[in-house]
């Protein structure tokens, strides 16, 4: 069965964003830029799922779609159909992992952010988490598990520091 995975970075005190919705520390890191793996990672991937507020940022950071040859999801109250790669829905998320199961091999990467995470944690769909922690304190911002799920048990897998970040990888309980 394909995994939903979130990969994601956040600071130490658990945000994805800060107050005015940037991402810049997430390239603040100092040092060289260290190898976590996220080549292979993508490699595995063969669909994503994002928020809107996810989506419209990375229209406005990036030049060029940056997961090309990727199906893209992407949960919309407002827009539907299709724009190039990607697709809006609002199906609901164990809708959207059966149909993306049935069509697309791999992983399932939920890129992001809180809310769409919430969405998923909701019904307890996320398989395996690797957590990127940043050494940055952003003290406000757009939290990474904003409140309101239910409680869920997880299983450590792996801690490793990779350069000044620290990743954290997590799978899914089972009972």
């Amino acid at each position: 069965m394909d995994k939903l995975i979130l990969y994601i970075a956040c600071s130490l005190d658990g945000y994805i964003a800060d107050a005015t919705c940037g991402i810049g520390f997430l390239e603040e890191t100092p040092g060289p830029v260290p190898d976590t793996g996220f080549e292979q990672f993508y490699d595995s991937v063969g669909s994503l799922i994002m928020g809107n507020t996810t989506y419209r940022q990375v229209g406005e950071l990036a030049d060029t779609w940056p997961y090309e040859g990727k199906p893209c999801y992407v949960y919309s109250r407002r827009e539907t159909g299709q724009n190039g790669q990607v697709a809006f829905t609002s199906l609901s998320p164990a809708a959207l992992l059966e149909e993306l199961r049935s069509e697309h091999g791999g992983a399932i990467w939920l890129v992001g952010g809180g809310e769409i995470v919430q969405l998923f944690l909701a019904e307890n769909l996320i398989d395996e988490y690797y957590i990127y922690l940043m050494p940055d304190l952003l003290g406000d911002g757009l939290p990474l598990f904003p409140a309101g799920f239910p409680k869920t048990k997880l299983s450590l897998q792996s801690v490793q520091a990779i350069g000044q970040i620290v990743e954290v990888v997590y799978h899914k309980k089972t009972k």
